[in-house]
């Protein structure tokens, strides 16, 4: 088994906006000082 390079393994994440993350967890939208809609 090959290791993956680190661009094979950022295209292949599954990006989620900062926002649905932060929801899950229970911290709330005002907390976030977002940099872009996914981080």
């Amino acid at each position: 088994m090959a290791v993956k390079s680190d661009i094979e393994i950022a295209q292949a994440a599954d990006v989620r906006p900062i926002q649905e993350i932060a929801e899950k967890l229970g911290i709330p939208a005002d907390a976030l000082i977002p940099y872009g809609h996914d981080k």
